[in-house]
């Protein structure tokens, strides 16, 4: 039996306003696309953040761009993590989970918003950090004072990490409790599913504005959120609704691409569905990719700096900061494409401007 608060939603959409168009739409043609939004739709999930987040236009000059404020999704630091966790604690109620294990690096709002939604489902944790990028122990203490006595600060060893989350987990297990391994970035098909939400619901405000095609720009760290709009997207076009292309941007020189489509697959296995999108929709561009993780360069400082000025919201340069300057270039490199811009607002890390590694903003080689 599920604990309470876990609810099985009778729509994905059951945030935000119907769509007869679109809903009408995937009824009558009840195509695997309409499937898929049936499985989506019957994924549990725990109510965390406040939906639909607003999709607000900037400007009245030259083609549209639109900004979705993720940052205001109401739950813990504000951001795109409220949509994951909402199907994830979904998934590890409806299974009778006991607690969660992960792992983590410094630079993140993970730690600051799983903390109070595994509390609020009565659930145990046991947080690992690790020290990439490399901070001194006195910044570390600094960032998490306010959750030090909820987390574990490792060193910088991934695969140690790893192996400490294992031996935590066996031992959960071999006191008879049910433990849940969740791995970094929060990775994993109901957090993917959380995702796909969201870019249903952009759909939603789309179809309203009368906005029949799309681009949205995202930050991908470790692939969770792009796998997400990849897949809802296609499950939407499908299904008669807005064709929304789905540009990811890089923050570092991880395999992205690679990440981006094992999650996918993960995921339409985990839903029982058949192999719904093509592999040549995953898109991601770079503005540094040669630089190392939290490193960014003077011109996407410059960006955040900008956005904070003309737009009257927060960018940080590690990871949203990198997303805009990549819309920013394309946007002067594509002036005929006419098509809605959208910014996904993923959130921000406030912690930034005193992460060592974050401040080293590099020059760009001549």
């Amino acid at each position: 039996m599920s604990r309470s608060g876990t609810v099985a939603t009778p729509s994905l959409t059951a945030t935000l306003p119907a769509s007869p168009t679109l809903w009408l739409m995937a009824t009558l043609l009840r195509p695997v696309s309409s499937v898929a939004l049936d499985r989506l739709a019957a994924c549990p999930r725990v109510p965390l953040g406040c939906w639909p987040t607003p999709l607000e236009r900037l400007g009245p000059a030259g083609p549209p761009v639109w900004v979705k404020r993720d940052d205001l999704s109401g739950w813990g630091r504000g951001g795109a993590k409220a949509r994951k966790l909402e199907y994830l604690l979904g998934h590890v109620q409806a299974h009778e989970y006991s607690e969660v294990i992960t792992v983590t690096g410094n630079v993140t709002n993970l730690v600051f918003d799983i903390l109070p939604a595994l509390d609020l489902s009565r659930l145990g944790s046991r947080i690992l950090v690790v020290n990439y990028p490399r901070e001194s122990s006195k910044d570390r203490e600094a960032t998490f004072a306010s959750v030090r006595d909820r987390i574990e600060l490792l060193e910088a060893d991934w695969m140690g990490a790893m192996a400490r989350a294992l031996a935590l987990w066996s031992g959960a297990k071999l006191a008879g409790r049910r433990p849940f391994l969740l791995l970094p970035g929060a990775a994993h098909p109901a957090s993917v599913i959380g995702n796909a939400g969201g870019l249903i619901e952009l759909a939603e405000q789309l179809d309203q504005d009368d906005c029949s095609d799309a681009t949205v720009w995202v930050t991908v760290a470790t692939g969770t959120t792009l796998a997400g709009f990849l897949l809802g997207a296609h499950a939407v076009s499908a299904a008669g609704g807005p064709r929304i292309r789905v540009v990811g941007v890089a923050i570092d020189r991880a395999p992205l691409a690679m990440f981006t489509l094992g999650l996918i697959r993960w995921t339409e296995r985990f839903l029982g569905l058949p192999t719904l999108v093509p592999s040549g929709h995953i898109e991601i561009r770079s503005v540094d990719g040669d630089l190392p993780f939290a490193a960014f360069t003077p011109e996407v400082a410059a960006a955040c700096h900008r956005v904070r000025r003309d737009c009257e919201f927060e960018l940080d340069p590690i990871f949203g900061g990198k997303t805009w300057r990549a819309m920013e270039q394309s946007l002067v490199a594509d002036q005929d494409d006419r098509r809605p811009v959208v910014y996904w607002h993923c959130g921000f890390t406030p912690e930034w401007q005193e992460l060592g590694s974050a401040r080293r903003a590099v020059e760009r080689p001549v």
